[in-house]
């Protein structure tokens, strides 16, 4: 699963670590920090969601990630699962 996490720790560097707000500095992802703690919004959130989906293949709903899977650990559980699922 560390791949999966490096991966997505990678995503979200590229797609908003310059984006004004969030809190994506070196460190920012070590332990288990939660999308609201690192700057993310409900829009930021959608913008998340359809960077997953087009790198990981993976639909998922926004509402899982402001209610559900709030920090990025739960995140890549769920693309886990979800690619688990996908592949049969």
């Amino acid at each position: 699963m560390s791949d999966l996490r490096d991966q997505l720790n990678a995503l979200l560097t590229a797609k908003f670590a310059l984006e004004p707000g969030f809190a994506l500095e070196p460190g920012a992802l070590a332990g288990d920090p939660t999308l609201m703690s690192l700057g993310f919004d409900s829009l930021a959130i959608v913008k998340l969601v359809m960077a997953m989906d087009s790198e990981f293949g993976v639909e998922l709903d926004e509402e899982e990630l402001m209610s559900e899977h709030t920090t990025v650990g739960d995140i890549v559980g769920l693309l886990g699962d979800r690619m688990s699922a996908q592949r049969g």
